[in-house]
């Protein structure tokens, strides 16, 4: 892929650029092609050449696919909750779908607070846990 040419005097006073060697090619479009590199924010000296990065991106891969397998537990339990019938499900079944609801989201609780994501304020709002499932988290049962 041709790059975007420049004037020789720009060239000269960003040379420093030039001497990079994470450049990104974007992909092909009609009557546009140029080059970037990722943002300086991304960048971290000393380890671009090691395989930190590569570790550091399999963990951080791991600890979301973990979070998201979580938060799907949640959502199955708080189904099975809501789907109990007073008419044809006993009080013990409750109890019992309660205890599992409140398991699985103390454990999202935890996956969260692993990621580095310590306010669940929004959690509880977007799954809509119930204050009986919430007063149940953390509980040690016999």
């Amino acid at each position: 892929m041709p790059h975007l040419s420049l004037p020789p005097q720009v060239v000269k006073r960003h040379s420093h650029l030039t001497r990079r060697t994470n450049w990104l090619t974007l992909p092909e479009t009609p009557g546009i092609s140029m080059s970037v590199r990722p943002p300086q924010s991304f960048h971290q000296p000393g380890f671009t050449n090691t395989g930190f990065n590569v570790l550091e991106y399999e963990l951080m891969s791991e600890r979301a696919a973990a979070l998201g397998r979580q938060g799907v537990k949640v959502e199955e339990a708080l189904a099975a909750l809501s789907a109990w019938n007073a008419e044809r499900d006993s009080k013990a079944r409750r109890e019992s779908l309660c205890d599992d609801a409140a398991d699985a989201v103390w454990a999202l609780f935890i996956q969260r607070e692993i990621c580095g994501l310590r306010n669940n304020r929004e959690i509880i709002k977007r799954y809509a846990i119930p204050s009986e499932v919430l007063s149940r988290v953390g509980a040690v049962r016999k």
